[in-house]
């Protein structure tokens, strides 16, 4: 009711101070990518998230989140086509059968 208020806990270590900066960045990149449609933005999120493979797994990932989302991601519909017509495909099986059933 009061809204969200900042709770000061002291001094972070450098390492502590890094990892959250680096969530953070890629949280900001997220956030534009998603009011933009930027995919270029999108990949660097994904990039700066320390929990994500790099490399091709990382493109893949990106690419079949896209197409599965489609529903939800107007934004990325340029993008979202290109993959399709390169033949980019949804590979997890539960995630392909929402997809089909429209969830």
């Amino acid at each position: 009711s009061t809204g969200a208020r900042a709770i000061a806990f002291g001094p972070l270590q450098p390492a502590q101070r890094g990892w959250l900066q680096c969530m953070k960045n890629m949280e900001l990149c997220v956030e534009e990518a998603a009011v933009t449609g930027d995919y270029g933005l999108l990949m660097q999120a994904f990039i700066l998230n320390p929990q994500t493979v790099s490399g091709q797994k990382m493109v893949n990932v990106l690419n079949e989140l896209l197409i599965a989302h489609e529903k939800y991601l107007p934004q990325f519909a340029d993008k979202i086509a290109e993959l399709k017509a390169a033949g980019v495909t949804i590979k997890d099986d539960v995630a392909r059968e929402l997809t089909e059933k429209g969830l």
